[in-house]
């Protein structure tokens, strides 16, 4: 787990920069929505 740091830190770096300019609870939940259905393999989705 300790070997995949640079990519959490990167999507967490990644969807910090989408929702900081944000400010209705809304926006902020969709973009992290979204953000994850990025981040999750194809094959893992179930949404």
């Amino acid at each position: 787990m300790d070997r995949y740091y640079k990519e959490r830190f990167e999507a967490q770096q990644s969807l910090v920069r989408k929702i900081a300019p944000l400010m209705e609870v809304n926006q902020i939940i969709e973009k992290v929505r979204e953000e994850l259905r990025n981040l999750v393999p194809t094959a893992m989705r179930f949404v």
